[in-house]
């Protein structure tokens, strides 16, 4: 979990936290993490299973974005886009 604070995925139930985006400091759109393949941990294990398939694996200290919990927002240039997750930041 990337932010400000360090938080062990243990410490932190992350399977249905509100997640609201903003763009240009306004309130855009809202969902649960749940949204993300009903629980974001399933996406993690989704992608190892189809590298594992490869004969991949994911290395240590990887970056995963595990999915979209929103529809998709056109980007603009100068558009400042924020995600506030709850108990995470």
């Amino acid at each position: 979990i990337l932010g400000r604070q360090v938080f062990s995925p243990r410490d932190v139930a992350i399977g249905d936290l509100e997640m609201v985006m903003s763009i240009n400091g306004k309130p855009a759109q809202s969902a649960r993490s749940s949204a993300i393949s009903g629980h974001p941990v399933r996406s993690l294990v989704q992608l190892c299973e189809l590298l594992a398939e490869r004969g991949l694996s994911l290395p240590a200290g990887s970056v995963v974005l595990a999915g979209a919990a929103t529809q998709a927002v056109a980007m603009e240039p100068g558009m400042r886009v924020e995600l506030a997750v709850e108990r995470l930041g």
